[in-house]
């Protein structure tokens, strides 16, 4: 291959998004190009190709960053290599460890950012790419911008799947420019194969969006000059790639039916993850053990405006740190809406300033009615700075009157922590009462505080502080929305709230008995195993150290052989059956994958649960994202529920693994 030998590459070879990209790099103007949304949406493989290319025909250096160098080989580098022969111009680089040299002697390298040093030395560079930013921390993208310069056209590629609205890319970058969209196909596009335009399909992506100008100063002549736009976002999913979906006329690419009913499956099941990784949305994935489990974001937001035809409810949380937090909410027969949120973060963040935005709020959508305030009930303690020794919640009704009818709803003492949580959860899975809660779209930060707020041991909301490196202020981060949220939802369905608590109390084991862990501790193993236990096939596997800890539960309303063998097959450590002799031919069967206890199963449970309750309230644990699993869900649910006569199946081998473990092993 030589420097002067001219290349034309078949159409069918490219993705929408690498035409898009390789017009964005021969533009001078662009300085950063942003390649976000879904996972196999082709950004890293399109960016790929089109670097190779360049390097090939223009001798351009690129540099290639990850937040981490030990994931380099098996990530960016391998789609470098996929690439290069996908478009059979292999011959043309010699691949070596962190580096692709070009015949022409222009060059790709590869590093991680765990050393700051690395991004230094980035002159001789034309491109530099970002492997998912949003691993990196902004100081490292700020000295990359700062460091690469001295040449025309330089660029900062960026390809990443948009995750927490409260990313810094999103709140310092995307949301501090002026963007607008702009068409996103381009027209164009020829056919190599015939020299006809390919249709708007061939180069169609998901969104396609611009900065807008501005003014600058020249630091030389000190004259005012239009600085052109230099930012282009090209946003892509699964379904802009055709080699998951198919090509437009369906003669190339692969259509991947295993990963479009893979992502179909997302979409039932886990919408806020299909939102994510499919759609390219921003959001925030779920890693379990969160305390409102069942907050979907992908169906619990929507666009809920101001109702004038409905009173409003506002819920207040006196923590001053991080903000001090109101929200307003409307009740609309059994419809819940969340409205609007004000968090009033520092200087604002004292009584009368959160208070004066909530009034201003109200006048300026024209509001009328009787307000109903609810909130913390330690607002109402008396304020020794104070001269009056007015309490929190006085200052702020005080400021409201000033225009509104208000009326006080917050109560003497706050609902427990735990059984609130459940109330809510309960609602928001779609099964309580008929109610219905949906949160507006504008309310960011009440959204990310309950998608992000965890539980603790005891089913209450976990308290994680964190620093302010600025200020040395520590702080609770999430939780504060979700308070709000608590207090008003028990106070509006008081009446549901306690029927349901009610329930929960009428239990053997009440939710606030419950112990919970969210972390994996060393110990003994055990499988516990009652084939037929009231009607339900069940099996506990447990760690056994100072606790019992609950690691996982097969809980079915119908015996499942093949289910049953694959759980004691993959069991770690003691395997005990509790059964009757009808099931003692599926334990010789079972012996021939490893050794099985055998324990007749017991003629009084009740005596056995009642014995062993207290042992279970001091010592077995279960795991704090359980609700992430049906088996584990439906089984908690029903050990929660047992009032003595309905639902014995989860008590009863729970409390028949605690008596084994309580003689073997305490």
């Amino acid at each position: 291959m030589s420097k002067n030998e001219k290349i034309t590459f078949d159409y069918r070879k490219f993705n929408p998004n690498f035409h898009h990209l390789k017009k964005a790099l021969k533009d001078d103007d662009i300085r950063f190009i942003f390649l976000i949304g879904g996972s196999s949406s082709s950004k890293s493989f399109s960016v790929a190709q089109a670097i190779l290319l360049f390097c090939l025909s223009d001798g351009y250096n690129t540099r290639v960053y990850r937040k981490t160098g030990a994931t380099i080989a098996d990530s960016i580098y391998k789609a470098f290599k996929e690439a290069a022969n996908s478009l059979g111009i292999s011959k043309a680089f010699d691949f070596r460890e962190n580096a692709i040299k070009c015949f022409n002697g222009s060059y790709i390298t590869f590093s991680g950012l765990d050393d700051p040093e690395k991004i230094k030395g980035l002159e001789s560079y034309q491109f530099v790419v970002c492997e998912e930013l949003s691993d990196f921390a902004e100081a490292d993208f700020k000295q990359i911008k700062k460091r690469l310069r001295g040449r025309l056209g330089q660029k900062i590629i960026s390809m990443f799947n948009p995750i927490s609205e409260e990313h810094w890319i999103k709140k310092n970058v995307f949301d501090k420019e002026d963007l607008h969209e702009v068409d996103n196909y381009l027209y164009g596009i020829k056919n190599t194969l015939t020299g006809d335009v390919l249709p708007k399909e061939y180069t169609t992506i998901t969104k396609k969006l611009i900065n807008s100008p501005r003014i600058i100063t020249n630091p030389r002549t000190g004259e005012e000059e239009v600085h052109a736009p230099d930012t282009l976002i090209l946003k892509s999913t699964y379904l802009n790639n055709f080699w998951v979906v198919g090509s437009p006329d369906g003669t190339y690419g692969f259509y991947d039916r295993q990963a479009v009913a893979d992502f179909e499956k997302d979409k039932n099941r886990d919408y806020n993850y299909y939102r994510i990784y499919a759609l390219g949305d921003w959001g925030s994935i779920r890693t379990g053990g969160e305390y409102l489990y069942a907050f979907d974001a992908g169906k619990h937001r929507g666009n809920y405006p101001y109702d004038s035809k409905t009173p409003i409810h506002i819920s207040v949380d006196n923590n001053v740190l991080p903000y001090i937090t109101v929200t307003l909410w409307q009740k609309n027969d059994n419809n819940f809406r969340q409205i609007h949120e004000i968090c009033a973060e520092d200087p604002n963040n004292t009584v009368t300033q959160a208070a004066s935005m909530t009034r201003d709020w109200l006048t300026s959508i024209g509001y009328a009615d009787v307000l109903f305030v609810h909130g913390d009930a330690t607002t109402r303690s008396g304020n020794t700075i104070d001269d009056e020794k007015r309490s929190f919640l006085d200052k702020f009704i005080e400021c409201l009157e000033q225009r509104f009818v208000v009326n006080d709803c917050v109560p003497a003492s706050n609902p427990s922590v735990a059984l609130s949580g459940e109330f809510i959860n309960a609602i928001l899975s779609g099964n309580l009462y008929g109610i219905n809660i949906g949160i507006d779209d504008s309310c960011k930060k009440s959204i990310r505080d309950y998608e992000n707020v965890k539980k603790d041991a005891n089913g209450a909301i976990l308290k994680q502080r964190i620093k302010n490196k600025e200020t040395g202020q520590s702080y609770e981060e999430f939780g504060h929305c979700t308070d709000t949220f608590r207090y008003v939802v028990v106070d509006v369905f008081k009446d549901e709230y306690t029927r349901f608590s009610l329930k929960r109390k009428r239990s053997v084991q009440s939710e606030d008995d419950v112990l919970y862990f969210n972390a994996d501790a060393a110990g003994s193993e055990l499988l516990y195993v009652i084939p037929d236990n009231f009607g339900m096939m069940t099996a506990v596997s447990c760690v056994i150290h100072d606790y019992i800890d609950i690691k996982y539960v097969v809980y079915h309303g119908c015996y499942d052989s093949d289910m049953l063998f694959r759980c004691v097959e993959n069991a770690k450590g003691l395997v005990i059956f509790e059964c009757e002799k009808a099931f003692f031919h599926t334990v010789r069967e079972l012996r021939e994958l490893r050794e099985i206890k055998v324990i007749s199963s017991s003629s009084d449970y009740k005596l056995r649960i009642e014995a062993n309750k207290d042992f279970i309230k001091k010592k077995v644990r279960f795991s704090g994202g359980y609700e992430s699993n049906a088996d584990y869900l439906l089984f908690m649910n029903d050990f929660l529920d047992y009032n003595g006569k309905d639902s014995a199946s989860a008590i009863n081998i729970i409390s028949a693994m605690s008596k084994y473990i309580r003689k073997n092993f305490f």
